[in-house]
């Protein structure tokens, strides 16, 4: 028995170990391998790492894997700017290679495949080291692009170059080997000479290739029809209002920086709270480091509605037209023009760059196409082209600047007629420039195969209101920033409003004692959730769209300088404009008795209603009583009416260290802080230390006070003493019925 017990263990472990073995061997074939590599400034290499291959993985995602998510960092426009501690410095930045060749997408966006080598190398982009190719592709209308310059590294093959700049699929086939070979509509050109084997040969400085779709069917002489100019279709501004829209809520749903600040501002939106903060933290913690963050964070104040010539201390227009505005290549000369073209800045004669010299800049690095380029050398791209006629379209009645503006929108036209268009970014960015020049992004020259520049722009936005960068239903940050720019700077186009940066300061001034709050940039943060106007007055008027944007379960404080009011943002939703009035009541009112502060006639209404019953809101009142010299504790909140007879006492507090006097109220009418007799029975008055948080919650108290008066504001008949006599009087009752029983029992006993 114990053989054979013996015999089936053998078995089990026999048939296991075969079973595991080979299960083993499978995963290990499944595994399949890739390759990382870092290259520093000094092109030493300090990262070479194998890594298992995903499928679906990202060149970015493949990087977060291998360093780890907190040793990659992002500069302002979503780009990588540091990994493992390396940032570069000056005219340099992380260059993205596959096998080999220069990647054309973000890293979020390009994807690799099994066995190939991801290289992130530090590279000067005005004196790049690295050899280059072209590429030009013909014979084939959809896939059809302009000549393109790739810079490569080490050894790559042709192989590697295709699969770079098209879909291998659609132009290979395998052999028996598992090569991939081109399939025999297609020939690749190199230097005019045909390549055979697209795997073994490797590409060399200089080489020029031509990818030719052949067409191996006999031609039909057709008659040809005349050519016309394209023509596309009315445009629906409706539903493109509803795209605007679709679109501010998603920029508005993530964090929102100073590029989508800018787009929000021009689109009548709110900005958040949180806003203000990230200002105020990038400024104070010296986080600009580089010209374009200095003109960036400027356009971002300006939307904020404050001024960046004195934000926190400093002056960043200063530091803009004193700046050394060429280290960023082209990107600093442009946007350093924007910004001081954005709110009309004054520059000083004696700036090292007045706005002649940033023009003439760009001007002398325009090239022979039209273009401009990113490098400053040939070619020209689309992106920079338009990046620099957004910073001359206000320059483009002066006859040089003029010149090249047509020369450029050219160019633009031929990029797009072309199919070199082919991603969200680049279509908003012309957008952007061609609404600033007063172009029209829906004309006959931005039109291809019936779609115009801004209905190509609008095919990326998704169902979410995002936008994707070449097509697909997963929005991303990079490009739904760009795209919501484009759209909104064409917006702005179509009512005629001018460009999109556009930012003049905010001049909102109290007129006669009003003052309309218009967006976010009236308001300041004063605690969690708490926003107070910046300006005091006797009237404010909320519009509708402003508080639409604010959280529901949010406040705002006003002020007329001696008495405030936090009001709950959600008593003030409704569907017009709303106005809140510090309304003053006449000198015979108050002079009532033991008055410590004026009276006032608190007042919200909307559409010309008033609004009179809070619900279960309630609104916090706030009397300075900066002068009083008496007992606070002897200081009591009284609502009275027109003749100054006190109706309602309300509950009391104070502060004080800041002299305020606090009550919460379920309706308004007038009110008042007065002082009682010093020989007078009152509950105690409650101390408070810290008034800000006191005014900034809701006061369930109040609910309560407020269920004990009607609705005329008379107090309700006072139910407490003939309650507590009962029960007094019910638990004598009882003492006497259990006084007698016990009584009875020990007589019985005895």
């Amino acid at each position: 028995m114990l053989n054979k017990v013996r015999l089936s263990l053998l078995s089990f472990l026999l048939v296991f170990t075969v079973f595991f073995g080979n299960l083993q061997e499978v995963n290990a074939a499944s595994e399949e391998k890739s390759f990382i590599t870092l290259i520093n400034a000094n092109g030493e290499v300090v990262l070479d790492n194998e890594f298992t291959f995903q499928e679906g993985l990202t060149v970015e995602e493949a990087l977060i894997k291998n360093v780890g998510e907190e040793k990659v960092k992002y500069d302002e426009y979503g780009m990588i700017s540091e990994i493992n501690d390396i940032k570069p410095v000056g005219k340099t930045y992380w260059a993205i290679y596959v096998n080999g060749i220069s990647s054309q997408m973000a890293a979020d966006q390009q994807k690799f495949e099994s066995g190939d080598r991801i290289t992130f190398k530090v590279t000067n982009w005005e004196s790049n080291t690295d050899k280059s190719a072209s590429i030009t592709l013909t014979g084939h209308e959809e896939l059809k692009f302009e000549e393109k310059y790739l810079s490569f590294i080490n050894n790559p093959s042709a192989y590697d170059l295709l699969k770079m700049v098209v879909n291998i699929d659609e132009i290979t086939t395998l052999t028996s080997n598992g090569d991939s070979q081109l399939s025999s509509d297609w020939e690749l050109h190199v230097n005019d000479e045909i390549v055979q084997d697209i795997n073994s040969y490797n590409i060399h400085d200089g080489h020029s290739f031509v990818l030719k779709k052949i067409n191996n069917e006999p031609e039909e002489e057709e008659e040809q029809p005349l050519i016309e100019k394209p023509t596309s279709n009315p445009f629906d501004a409706v539903q493109f209002n509803k795209d605007v829209n679709s679109a501010s809520q998603y920029i508005l749903s993530n964090k929102v920086e100073d590029w989508q600040a800018v787009a929000l501002n021009k689109a009548q939106k709110s900005l958040p709270a949180s806003y203000s903060v990230y200002l105020k933290t990038l400024v104070n913690e010296s986080k600009l480091s580089k010209i374009t963050d200095y003109e960036r964070v400027t356009l971002g104040i300006l939307a904020s509605g404050e001024d960046p010539r004195n934000f926190e201390g400093q002056n960043l227009v200063e530091s803009i037209y004193n700046g050394n505005v060429t280290n960023q290549g082209l990107n600093g000369v442009a946007y350093a023009l924007i910004a001081l073209d954005s709110a009309n800045f004054q520059v000083p004669e004696t700036a090292k760059w007045t706005r002649e010299k940033l023009i003439a800049e760009l001007l002398k690095n325009q090239h022979d196409d039209g273009g401009w380029s990113w490098s400053l050398n040939p070619p020209s791209d689309s992106d920079t082209t338009a990046m620099v006629l957004t910073a001359l379209a206000p320059y483009k009645n002066q006859a040089d600047v003029s010149l090249a503006i047509e020369k450029a929108v050219n160019y633009l036209i031929e990029q797009y007629q072309g199919s070199a268009v082919d991603n969200s970014s680049t279509a908003a960015t012309i957008v952007i420039a061609l609404s600033a020049l007063g172009i029209d992004s829906h004309s006959e020259d931005f039109t291809k195969n019936g779609s115009s520049l801004i209905e190509f722009l609008l095919t990326f936005q998704n169902k979410d209101g995002g936008f994707d960068w070449q097509g697909g239903e997963e929005s991303d940050s990079f490009s739904s920033d760009q795209g919501y720019r484009g759209i909104v700077a064409y917006q702005l186009f179509l009512e005629g409003k001018g460009s999109l940066y556009t930012l003049p300061l905010n001049t909102n001034k109290v007129e006669k004692g009003n003052l309309v709050v218009k967006g976010h940039s009236d308001l300041v943060i004063k605690a969690s959730n708490v926003y107070k106007v910046k300006q005091d007055a006797k009237t404010f008027t909320f519009t509708s769209e402003l508080l639409k944007g604010l959280p529901k379960n949010s406040s705002i404080e006003v002020s007329n300088g001696k008495v405030n009011a936090t009001v709950p943002v959600a008593l003030l939703l409704t569907n017009s404009d709303v106005t809140f009035s510090f309304g003053e009541v006449s000198e015979a009112v108050k002079n009532t008795s033991d008055l410590v502060s004026d009276l006032y006639d608190f007042t919200i209404t909307s559409d010309g209603k008033t609004i009179s019953d809070f619900g279960n809101h309630v609104v916090t009142l706030g009397f300075d009583l900066t002068n009083f010299n008496g007992d606070w504790d002897q200081l009591r909140i009284y609502h009275v009416d027109e003749n100054g007879n006190k109706l309602e006492k309300m509950k009391t507090t104070y502060d004080a260290k800041t002299k305020q006097v606090f009550a919460s109220v379920g309706h308004f009418s007038i009110y008042g802080v007065f002082e009682l007799q010093k020989n007078s029975v009152d509950e105690p008055v409650v101390k408070e230390d810290n008034s800000s948080e006191q005014q900034g919650e809701v006061q369930q108290d109040q609910v309560q006070q407020k269920e004990k008066t009607s609705s005329n504001g008379n107090r309700l008949p006072n139910t407490a003493t003939p309650l507590f006599n009962l029960i007094a009087l019910g638990g004598a009752l009882m003492l006497i019925g259990a006084g007698g029983t016990i009584y009875s029992r020990r007589r019985q006993t005895n």
